[in-house]
């Protein structure tokens, strides 16, 4: 008895582009970043607040200033000049009490969340722009409210970082540390000034080829 078996192969979108590659890696960056966040909370909820009534906080990203290193600021040799700056960017972790230390246990969590909302933002009207364009509406009028969106985003971010500087440090301010080390501020997110600025340009760009585009379809 002969058996036969139809094989189906799996094809492409005949309209499968670059900018729908783009969309799915934004749409499963937005799911990691939940299921990230999601694993985070439930693996340290029970750490947060143990049986002693503590709580234990990870990864806080600080900056250190290290005065063992004010001597080594300039190192020449043969045609080189090496500059060491006395700053070290350092993660630390808290454990405190939970009832004495509330204050400090919202602030660096806010932090945590205020990092994975600002990611969410970006990916999820990144993921907008370029499903609109892989759609074959790339001067689809959202799409410049999107880019507008994004580039203000890391704009605003990034003009946070100054201010970032300037934030007390609950608990860690009143740490006690060796000789020569002090805690200087929090580390700030990394610069996308530059890239707010271009995206926000590029928004307006989009926005006048909407235009056009509208014009055009109107004489037509």
């Amino acid at each position: 008895m002969r058996t036969e078996i139809d094989f189906t192969i799996m094809e492409f979108k005949k309209d499968w582009s670059l900018a729908y590659f783009l969309y799915y890696i934004c749409q499963i960056g937005i799911w990691l970043t939940i299921i990230n966040a999601v694993i985070m909370i439930s693996l340290n909820s029970t750490r947060y607040i143990s049986e002693d009534g503590t709580y234990l906080i990870h990864s806080v990203p600080v900056i250190l200033n290290i005065d063992g290193l004010d001597g080594l600021d300039d190192i020449e040799t043969d045609n080189v000049n090496i500059n060491i700056y006395n700053t070290l960017k350092a993660n630390v972790g808290i454990r405190a009490n939970f009832q004495d230390h509330l204050p400090a246990f919202l602030f660096y969590n806010g932090l945590k969340a205020y990092s994975t909302i600002l990611v969410l933002v970006v990916l999820y009207f990144f993921a907008k722009v370029l499903r609109n364009v892989a759609e074959g509406n790339p001067f689809d009028i959202t799409n410049s409210k999107y880019l507008y969106i994004i580039g203000w985003t890391l704009f605003l971010t990034s003009a946070l970082n100054v201010f970032m500087r300037f934030l007390p440090l609950p608990l860690l301010d009143s740490l006690s540390l060796p000789d020569g080390y002090e805690f200087s501020s929090l580390q700030g997110f990394d610069d996308f000034m530059l890239i707010g600025i271009f995206i926000i340009v590029l928004g307006y760009v989009f926005k006048e080829g909407s235009r056009i585009y509208e014009e055009q379809k109107l004489t037509v």
